[in-house]
């Protein structure tokens, strides 16, 4: 698969995470970084840890748009 072809279904996966519950979206983040089809684990990791730790004042949308540039940069780099 092309990388242009891997990126936009990594991208389509994290639309559908975002719109999980939470914990949910931490679980599925989890086992999407340990099998390192579509994200690469440290992406995953930071999107993990930061939901884990958020507070009232987190951002969830930042949170993904952060996971989606790191997609972006790893195929590219």
């Amino acid at each position: 698969m092309s990388n242009d072809m891997m990126i936009k279904k990594a991208l389509a996966r994290v639309d559908e995470i975002k719109q999980m519950p939470i914990d949910q979206a931490i679980g599925v983040l989890y086992l999407e970084g340990n099998s390192e089809k579509l994200f690469d684990a440290d992406d995953t990791y930071d999107a993990i840890t930061a939901l884990e730790d958020r507070d009232s004042t987190t951002n969830i949308d930042d949170i993904f748009k952060r996971l989606s540039a790191q997609i972006w940069f790893y195929e590219y780099k």
